[in-house]
């Protein structure tokens, strides 16, 4: 079993039906695929329109996760998800065999599972944004190379698995590395971290595209 977990926070306006399809479109060979999504800090009709599609499918669970950090700024923003990620973290199932981290407003490819599936683990795709005329890379926070320097928006794209230092976005590991996880202020760089000083590898693959929409993204604060 695959679960994909998501989070969402004040989306309603924000096409969620249209990011729910496209999550739910994604599918494994040999694999059965379910979605885990956490409401969090949420003040619209967010929760209540993801409650609608899970009623519809058996395989998506709704948990609503409410951390009461309040702020707009992205320390604020960072720890509170990574209260909301450590309670999602935590409902994760034992006969959930991968854990894929996917954030709910990028768009990826319909074989990103089967990708990551074919890739050693944990690993992630390369996120992109078009801000100007090329795409640039988008994740220059979380993605972070072996000695800890910060991914360059404009840096050359490798063609091939490359390793790192921490990475975010839309990832997959093995589920018991994921399950029961705590997260500090920096949020799924601390996961990395946990995971290096166990001696484990983290890899990024540049064929897998990873999109954040244009009109879905916020400049950080």
């Amino acid at each position: 079993m695959i679960v994909m977990l998501s989070l969402w926070r004040n989306d309603a306006a924000r096409r969620l039906h249209a990011r729910a399809e496209h999550l739910m479109s994604k599918t494994a060979k040999g694999h059965d695929v379910r979605w885990l999504w956490a409401v969090g800090d949420s003040d619209d009709a967010t929760e209540a329109q993801l409650r609608h599609i899970a009623d519809l499918d058996r395989r998506v669970t709704v948990r609503r996760f409410d951390s009461g950090i309040e702020g707009s700024d992205i320390r604020s923003t960072r720890r509170r998800a990574a209260w909301t990620a450590t309670q999602l973290f935590a409902a994760i199932r034992e006969d959930d065999t991968f854990a894929c981290l996917h954030e709910s407003d990028l768009l990826s490819p319909p074989d990103v599972l089967d990708r990551f599936l074919a890739n050693a683990m944990p690993v992630a795709g390369w996120p992109t944004i078009l801000l100007a005329k090329d795409p640039q890379f988008y994740d220059i926070w979380a993605f972070r190379t072996v000695k800890g320097q910060h991914f360059d928006a404009h840096m050359p794209r490798p063609t091939a698995p490359v390793q790192v230092g921490s990475f975010g976005s839309c990832w997959m590991a093995p589920a018991s590395a994921v399950r029961n996880r705590v997260l500090g202020k920096d949020c799924v760089v601390d996961l990395c971290a946990q995971w290096r000083d166990e001696g484990t590898t983290l890899w990024a693959d540049p064929t897998i595209g990873v999109v954040q929409p244009r009109d879905l993204w916020e400049a950080p604060r």
